[in-house]
This record gives structure tokens, C-alpha cells and sequence, in this order.
């Protein structure tokens, strides 16, 4: 990860997975993730680069969330992810994270 909090990729950026959970998984959860989102952009201009519309959650495990991007991002750019999540209590946030291709 560089200073700024930069993750850096190795020649390509395709997928996101992971899971969102607000307590330890053995107790019961009950916030649960409905849907996300994400939007990216470029991170100095923040021009307009993808958009990935609501994308609702799997029921036999609704905390967890995996997309594959159909876009090839550019060598030495840095772009910035917006990752955006709403709750099945509909509590809603935003979450950026920043990353650039290295090949």
C-alpha cells in the first residue's frame, strides 16, 4: 500500500469480494447487508470512470458480496472506489477506497 493509503495491483484489477459484518458471526447477525453499489473514478481530475448499478445480495449469505469488473483499467492511473452499502434496516454508507495498476 503506498503513503497515501494507494493499494497497488500487479498488471490487472478485475474483482471485488468480501464480507461486512457488524458482530462476531457466532452470536446471530442481524444487520445484514441487502445491496451495494460501487462507482470508480479517476482520483486526481475524479473524472467518471465506471458504474456498477444496486446489486442485491445473495439470501443464503447476505453479508457477503463479490462483482467482476468488465473494464480494463489503465497502467499508472489512480482511481478511486466508491463502495456504497445499505442494510436490510436500511442504514447506508459510503466507503472510498484508492488504487492504481502497476504493470
Amino acid at each position: 500500500m503506498g503513503e497515501d493509503g494507494t493499494k497497488s495491483f500487479l498488471n490487472s484489477f478485475n474483482e471485488i469480494a468480501g464480507k461486512l459484518y457488524y458482530l462476531d458471526s457466532s452470536l446471530g447477525e442481524t444487520e445484514t447487508l441487502k445491496s451495494y453499489n460501487l462507482k470508480i473514478y479517476e482520483k486526481e481530475s475524479n473524472d467518471f470512470v465506471l458504474r456498477v448499478p444496486e446489486q442485491l445480495t445473495n439470501p443464503f449469505s447476505p453479508n457477503e458480496f463479490h462483482y467482476i469488473f468488465n473494464y480494463l483499467f489503465e497502467d499508472d492511473i489512480e482511481y478511486r472506489l466508491e463502495f456504497t452499502y445499505t442494510t436490510t434496516n436500511l442504514y447506508t454508507e459510503t466507503i472510498n477506497y484508492n488504487f492504481k495498476i502497476i504493470k
